[in-house]
């Protein structure tokens, strides 16, 4: 559901003094979502907290969809949640 038509990045490594070299790698982000909210006071994955008109995760899989290089998306729960993460990232996709 995340994943995104197959596209490749150029990864350039600087080497010093000048020369460089170029190589095509698979882009994937990964995001870490396996939060607890305590911290924040929250009763819930402070993730799934609103922020403007969508869930905090949402902003960061649409920034994250929205990059031209990325070839895969993968969100990192906590053993439990991951219903509840995709019911409140299905209508922002």
């Amino acid at each position: 559901m995340l994943s995104g038509a197959f596209r490749r990045v150029t990864a350039v490594k600087t080497l010093g003094r000048g020369g460089s070299y170029t190589a095509d790698v698979p882009a994937a982000v990964v995001i870490l979502a396996a939060g607890s909210g305590t911290r924040v006071g929250a009763g819930a994955n402070k993730v799934l907290l609103p922020l403007g008109d969508r869930p905090v995760l949402a902003w960061s899989v649409r920034d994250a969809l929205a990059l031209a290089d990325v070839r895969r998306v993968l969100v990192v729960v906590r053993p439990g949640e991951g219903d509840a993460v995709a019911a409140a990232l299905a209508p922002h996709l």
